[in-house]
């Protein structure tokens, strides 16, 4: 799409559009039914079906399950319904959570759009559509900077009452993972032998969310051992012999028991990355731990945490225009 085109289609918001987001020649007539002909949970539903098997099948999953509750209970059929407007009609209907109550980000209504958008772009290519509604995502959200502190982490660790809950800490923790790579952890990918994890599943492909080999920290080996021995359902994390898909609610009580605010399961690696930057670690160890292909995001996030920070800086600025005050406290060093 050229940059013509696109500010056309932002501009006048048409109901349809008839190029695929990235661009590339569009369908001839004839080639696809116009979006008023197809029901748009069957492009929806058809599309989630198509990922099974890859890392996007679970959150695809999810917003499948977002936009059928709203398009039943807002009589939204066919795929030219869904208009820029009744878009943002679906925004406001989704920003508080049905299960917790609580606003959701602009990163998880954007990858409630994103799916739809490209369960249109999906059906277009496979001939089944000649048009469909522009989708516009919002805002990217900044990233969160909440983390833990050394002290919040062991009222944490003493507040967890619940086995299978310090485990997941503990793991969070120690190997830096997203709470789904934890809880989808199988005994067979922890290798005592090399004192190793590998986050990737046997047969498992890596998606941008990248699921790393880590080093077994001399904390976690025991609880580790242990859990390789009491495993009932294969999973590391468990609780009454079954897996488990979330830990969202005793962590949300353990954190009240230890007066930790706005922390959630997914602050813990975040706190991993934090301190450890904080502690001077290496930003390619830290990048490593985290899963990241290269240390671009790892140093854009984490490296105004490590002690020298822009430190030559500071100090050349100190030199270059000094005051009274600095210039005492220079010569008392």
């Amino acid at each position: 799409m050229t940059e013509h085109q696109t500010q056309t289609v932002i501009q006048c918001e048409p109901a349809a559009v008839s190029l695929p987001p990235s661009g590339g020649p569009a369908l001839g007539p004839g080639n696809g039914l116009t979006g008023s002909a197809v029901p748009v949970l069957d492009v929806l539903s058809g599309y989630v079906q198509r990922l099974k098997g890859r890392a996007s099948h679970e959150a695809a999953r999810y917003a499948l399950k977002a936009w059928t509750a709203f398009c039943m209970e807002q009589d939204v059929v066919y795929v030219h319904e869904l208009t820029p407007r009744v878009q943002e009609r679906f925004i406001a209907w989704r920003r508080i959570s049905r299960s917790t109550g609580c606003p959701l980000s602009n990163g998880t209504m954007n990858r409630n759009l994103d799916i739809l958008r490209a369960s249109f772009y999906d059906a277009w290519r496979r001939g089944e559509l000649s048009s469909f509604p522009y989708v516009r995502l919002l805002p990217k959200p900044s990233p969160r900077d909440r983390f833990l502190t050394e002290d919040e982490v062991q009222r944490l660790l003493a507040a967890c009452d619940e086995p299978h809950l310090r485990r997941f800490v503990l793991l969070a923790l120690h190997t830096l993972q997203r709470p789904a790579a934890i809880l989808n952890l199988r005994v067979e990918q922890v290798d005592l032998v090399w004192n190793r994890i590998n986050f990737l599943p046997p047969g498992g492909v890596q998606s941008n969310k990248r699921k790393p080999v880590v080093p077994i920290t001399g904390t976690l080996r025991p609880e580790l051992v242990k859990a390789m021995k009491e495993s009932v359902s294969g999973y590391v994390v468990e609780f009454d012999g079954s897996p488990l898909k979330k830990v969202r609610r005793s962590f949300r009580s353990a954190c009240k028991r230890a007066d930790i605010p706005n922390a959630t399961p997914g602050v813990l690696r975040h706190t991993g990355a934090t301190l450890l930057a904080a502690a001077g670690v290496p930003l390619r160890e830290v990048s490593g731990m985290l899963g990241h292909t290269n240390t671009r995001i790892t140093e854009e996030v984490y490296a105004k945490r490590r002690p020298e920070f822009l430190a030559e800086a500071a100090r050349t600025l100190d030199r270059l225009f000094p005051t009274e005050s600095t210039t005492t406290r220079t010569a008392q060093r």
